[in-house]
């Protein structure tokens, strides 16, 4: 019996292994869609110590990746003559490197976590002219031209493995979260988080990562991107067949590619686009095999190209920070998804994989009045006063309390020292405040500073060496005895002193803890080392209120109280932010009309968007009925669908719904698609939202 499903379904069921989401959650990155670049995103976010939460609508690797041929080649899927027309070939070879790159480490992942996914080390063959290898050479060292009757380059060092075993080994290994038919329903972006809503939950988050094809929720990035279809069948012969080692392809259009499953079967895919591309496949067939082959499984694919094959991984410009997407992979999904979560999870801007590549502007999304918030100038402006006050007031206030600079004049080192100890300190509590209030809304600051955290890294620092100085002035200015025996201060004001040395240890830590935040033994645990400055403020406050010598007793009390009260708020807003996230927009149940009953004919499915929503309209049988145009799959436009009586078909992996109701009547999709109420009003059509 031939399969109109993959073979990868056949050794690993679709079936649910995860939970479904049904609560409110937090975490700090979240990842939406859980194919390969999603997985392998979420892992190494894990790795890092981020708290990452996986979100999938259907089955983990249930979409494109349950659909690829699972190639595992660092070789573009693009024109490379071409590429290296527009961009040159010093351009075009890195970005070959780091798909040469990131292709071994993602062989080194299959190894080191020991996942028996079928991995086999094999070369790839490209039967490609003479011109193309002219450019290939200078790219790939480890190219070489093969001669034959059938010439072509070989690539050492690729392979082939069982996509589905990998990712479901993968996470059970690593234990990631991962929520399974957990659709996401809403995603609002404000300047501070992001709080994602699905069907039975939601999680405030503050990124979101979204691996999911073609970037859902965001009609404005889709343009980037034009869907393509390739078609595969795997045929099992009666005995043994030889077509050589590793995986092949060739170089006529519409092109074709291959490999062997087992010893007697083989897969080939290919005829991009084209009508009755199966039965054309199995014609082309006998071109790398003779015999007569049992057709098991016939399946398509869906696939994203962009203007020149190389795909974008990178922040949306609108919600830089924020939200980040990985689409455009074209025919190498696997190394180029290995990609992309290497650039998602290190948050890594790479010219090569932006818009910046090619000068592509992506419009505004809707609502969104300007691409920089009208705020940001005037907020900046404000933060810059006030710095500059917090950073002048103090030390005008401790030189007002002594008339002035006068007091220093004609004194020695010494005397200098023990009389402006208090100064450093005041400006070591100072710098604390500022990295805490930069610290517990670094959400806004970065909006505000794009270089922000360089500045807040830098300024910890400075803020040590003060609180280093400040001790080292009273030894100093007081004499080492004095200072050692602490006698310098009331007997019953000890204890305060205390406070000083613990948060000037628990400061060394945080700041190594800031510096070394990169180093493998540290990306796991430095940001909960960081939670230590809110000690250190504690004990910097305290210990500056009782011991500092004119606090209490001049306007810096003021100084101090306001210090205690911003910072205050800072926590309990982050505190209310963590544990009672802002509810989403609803939807209104409006009527709108959605177009003219001369628009929809029978037999055809017209398209249209509604607010967000991409709606597809039908007439069966004289009444009109309205689906949502996105394939709950894997997001496949159902408007090009082929339509028989009341069923839809998708495009992409063939699933097939009731038009009248949304219902799901073939797979792999499982969830129906969302139905909207449809009334006539004269010629005009409503649908209800």
């Amino acid at each position: 019996i031939m399969s109109h499903s993959s073979y990868w379904f056949d050794a690993v069921e679709d079936k649910l292994r995860f939970s479904k989401l049904d609560k409110a959650a937090a975490a700090d990155v979240v990842v939406i869609g859980a194919g390969l670049a999603g997985v392998l995103t979420a892992y190494h976010l894990h790795k890092a110590g981020k708290k990452v939460i996986l979100l999938e609508q259907n089955h983990v690797a249930s979409g494109d990746t349950g659909f690829t041929t699972a190639f595992i080649t660092r070789v573009l899927d693009a024109d490379i003559p071409k590429l290296v027309q527009w961009y040159g070939v010093t351009k075009v070879k890195a970005i070959y490197q780091t798909y040469a790159v990131v292709q071994r480490q993602l062989i080194e992942i299959i190894q080191q976590e020991q996942i028996a996914c079928d991995f086999v080390s094999a070369p790839s063959t490209w039967y490609a002219d003479q011109s193309v290898w002219q450019i290939i050479q200078q790219l790939d060292d480890q190219a070489t031209w093969v001669e034959g009757a059938q010439p072509g380059i070989r690539f050492d060092n690729e392979g082939s493995f069982h996509v589905r075993k990998f990712i479901l080994g993968l996470l059970e290994k690593t234990k990631l979260p991962v929520y399974e038919e957990t659709m996401v329903t809403n995603i609002q972006i404000d300047a501070k988080k992001v709080l994602v809503t699905t069907s039975e939950g939601k999680v405030a988050t503050k990124q979101v990562i979204i691996t999911t094809g073609l970037p859902t929720g965001f009609p404005e990035l889709q343009s980037l991107f034009t869907p393509q279809l390739t078609y595969v069948i795997a045929a099992r012969y009666a005995a043994p067949v030889s077509i050589g080692a590793g995986q092949f392809w060739d170089s006529v259009s519409p092109y074709h590619y291959w490999r062997t499953l087992d010893d007697q079967t083989v897969m080939l895919g290919g005829e991009d686009n084209m009508t009755s591309a199966h039965d054309k496949l199995v014609h082309w067939l006998p071109q790398i095999v003779s015999g007569q082959p049992t057709i098991t499984h016939r399946w398509s694919g869906s696939l994203f190209e962009t203007e020149d094959g190389l795909p974008y991984i990178m922040p949306h410009p609108q919600y830089r920070g924020q939200v980040w997407f990985a689409c455009g992979f074209s025919g190498n999904g696997m190394v180029g998804s290995a990609v992309a979560a290497q650039l998602l999870s290190s948050e890594t801007v790479d010219k090569n994989f932006s818009t910046e590549r090619t000068g592509k502007k992506i419009a505004k999304p809707s609502g969104q009045t300007s691409a920089k918030h009208w705020w940001i100038w005037p907020a900046r402006i404000t933060m810059v006063l006030i710095y500059l006050i917090a950073v002048v007031l103090p030390g005008w206030i401790f030189f007002q309390a002594r008339g002035g600079i006068g007091f220093l004049e004609g004194l020695d080192s010494q005397t200098l020292s023990s009389l402006l100890f208090p100064l450093v300190g005041l400006y070591a509590f100072t710098l604390v405040w500022v990295q805490f209030m930069l610290g517990s809304a670094m959400w806004l600051w970065r909006k505000v500073f794009p270089k922000i955290e360089l500045f807040h890294r830098t300024q910890g620092i400075f803020t040590l060496l003060f609180a280093l100085i400040h001790p080292t002035m009273i030894a100093y200015g007081y004499g080492l005895e004095l200072y050692v025996s602490r006698n310098y201060v009331a007997p019953d004001l000890k204890v305060y002193l205390y406070f000083g040395y613990f948060q000037l240890i628990v400061m060394c830590c945080t700041v190594a803890a800031a510096l070394l935040r990169k180093r493998n033994f540290m990306k796991r645990i430095w940001r909960y080392v960081h939670f230590g400055n809110y000690a250190v403020f504690i004990s910097v406050w305290i210990h500056g209120w009782f011991l500092g010598s004119d606090v209490q007793y001049s306007a810096l009390k003021y100084v101090w109280i306001v210090y205690a009260v911003t910072a205050g708020v800072a926590v309990l807003l982050k505190l209310y932010d963590r544990f009672w996230p802002a509810e989403p927009l609803h939807q209104t149940g409006a009527w709108v009309k959605a177009a003219t009953t001369a628009q929809v004919v029978s037999g055809k499915a017209f398209l249209v968007t509604v607010g967000t929503q991409s709606i597809a309209l039908f007439n069966f049988n004289g009444k009109y009925y309205a689906i949502d145009n996105v394939c709950s799959h894997a997001n496949g436009p159902l408007c090009q669908g082929s339509i028989t009586e009341n069923v839809v078909t998708c495009p992409w992996h063939s699933s097939q719904f009731d038009i009248t109701t949304g219902a799901v009547l073939e797979g792999p999709a499982r969830r129906p698609q969302r139905s909207y109420p449809v009334k006539v009003e004269g010629n005009s059509l409503l649908v209800q939202l």
